[in-house]
């Protein structure tokens, strides 16, 4: 995903408000911890929040977002996820079984785990302990 239209648009909010909104939506941070990293209440924090979103949907901003949603909406950050992706391909674990299978076999099972875990943010131990097949 491409965040610079995100970050332009954050960079158009007050500083306080853009901390939150990174805090909360990009480090999935909680009310309480972002209270105490700004010197502030939770509810002030929560009210910030709310005010930030509001002003996410002012015009200037919403030019700033405009490529990030035709991104989204023009379908290729879904392609190949619906119905006739399942009908022709398989499900999704199907065809992540081989992947699995195709790296397995060029030996690049390294490469596929270094690849799920920067997609997923976790550890290599935790792909080995979801996918147990390429510990072999």
């Amino acid at each position: 995903m491409n965040e610079a239209p995100t970050n332009e648009a954050l960079a158009l909010l007050d500083e306080r408000q853009a901390t939150v909104l990174r805090g909360r939506f990009y480090e999935g941070r909680t009310l309480e911890s972002l209270a105490v990293q700004l010197g502030i209440s939770r509810e002030r924090v929560r009210q910030t929040e709310s005010k930030a979103i509001r002003a996410m949907r002012f015009p200037r901003i919403q030019r700033k977002l405009e490529a990030y949603r035709e991104n989204i909406l023009s379908g290729s950050s879904y392609h190949g996820t619906g119905f006739s992706a399942w009908k022709e391909r398989g499900s999704v674990e199907e065809r992540l079984a081989e992947r699995i299978e195709a790296y397995a076999e060029r030996g690049t099972t390294n490469a596929f785990i270094s690849d799920v875990m920067r997609i997923r943010g976790c550890s290599r131990e935790e792909v080995l302990q979801r996918y147990p097949e390429l510990s072999s």
